[in-house]
């Protein structure tokens, strides 16, 4: 083992022993990626070694979920539209809890990269995502999905209360700029009056978290191109709406062309409204979590809610009132 291994939670450095047993991983050194609270990463030439993080019970849940789907995915009977990693090894019935997965070929990208795409790179991008959340949908059963959720007992945060949560920044925050604090509220007004109608109810089963850090990238002749997704551990009951909250910000040559993607496999109806209640609800959430963090970088915030809401003067958002 080198320095590497030194640095590593002891929780991780067993996988890594563990995992050892495999050729793909045997006498390698791996790439460390901490991604947080959710997981530990390592990145072998071939594979990605995945390591929970958090109590011991529900790592084993997540791990015992993302499983169980990957199963599913595996025999999905149509082929995915972009790569999605398979599912090797897992772990759960025995410490140490890890899973192993397909390295996906490409390149990470960041919020920034997206939006450099070109406009025919944003539509590329958004007819991809699109025909995925279809293929998606058609691979999970909402009912087997539901049940699943239940017989593992994963815990999957509501994304709803992110409307909550930015509701409550509203009413007792005293630094937010009046403008931000109107669109946050009036969403939140949206998610009551769209809870009355029954609109959120959910339809499909989603990834659930198709943000350009579970992308990959690659170049293609016709230019840069989505070409895979990751993690699924976030798989849930969901609409198409909320699937593509993600895409609203890159403007409506990426957002058209997903929509048209869905609705061409689906024949299904997609809101553009509900779209930007959801995607309004996202850059909220991240806006919240600056704002309680003191955060002095909010150029990918600004850049989200000035997308969404050009009409406002987000130079003075986050000037104290």
């Amino acid at each position: 083992m080198n320095n590497s291994f030194d640095i590593l939670p002891a929780r991780t450095q067993r996988a890594w022993r563990d995992a050892q047993a495999f050729d793909y991983v045997a006498e390698q050194s791996p790439q460390v990626i901490d991604t947080g609270d959710f997981n530990q990463v390592l990145l072998f030439e071939e594979v990605v070694l995945r390591v929970p993080r958090g109590e011991l019970l529900s790592a084993r849940a997540a791990l015992e979920y993302e499983s169980e789907l990957s199963f599913m995915l595996s025999e999905a009977h149509e082929q995915p539209p972009v790569e999605v990693p398979q599912l090797l090894e897992v772990q759960y019935s025995e410490r140490p809890y890890y899973m192993l997965i397909s390295r996906l070929p490409g390149a990470a990208y960041t919020p920034g990269d997206l939006r450099q795409l070109s406009v025919a790179e944003k539509r590329c991008f958004g007819s991809k995502i699109g025909a995925f959340i279809a293929w998606y949908a058609g691979a999970l059963d909402l009912s087997t999905t539901r049940d699943l959720v239940r017989w593992t007992g994963v815990r999957l945060p509501d994304r709803l209360d992110t409307v909550k949560e930015c509701a409550n920044l509203v009413l007792h925050a005293t630094d937010i700029h009046e403008a931000l604090a109107d669109v946050l509220w009036n969403n939140y007004q949206q998610y009551l009056q769209y809870k009355k109608d029954g609109v959120l109810e959910p339809t499909i089963v989603g990834h659930d978290d198709l943000h350009v850090g579970n992308l990959t990238f690659t170049q293609a002749i016709e230019g840069r191109e989505v070409s895979g997704v990751l993690d699924f551990g976030n798989t849930r009951l969901s609409t198409p709406e909320r699937e593509l909250r993600h895409i609203a910000h890159l403007g409506d040559a990426a957002l058209s062309a997903a929509i048209n993607s869905y609705e061409t496999a689906t024949g299904a109806t997609v809101s553009r409204e509900l779209i930007h209640f959801w995607a309004t609800a996202q850059a909220g959430t991240i806006l919240a979590s600056r704002l309680k963090a003191n955060c002095s970088n909010m150029t990918d915030s600004i850049s989200r809610m000035s997308a969404l809401h050009p009409d406002v003067d987000w130079s003075q958002a986050f000037v104290k009132v």
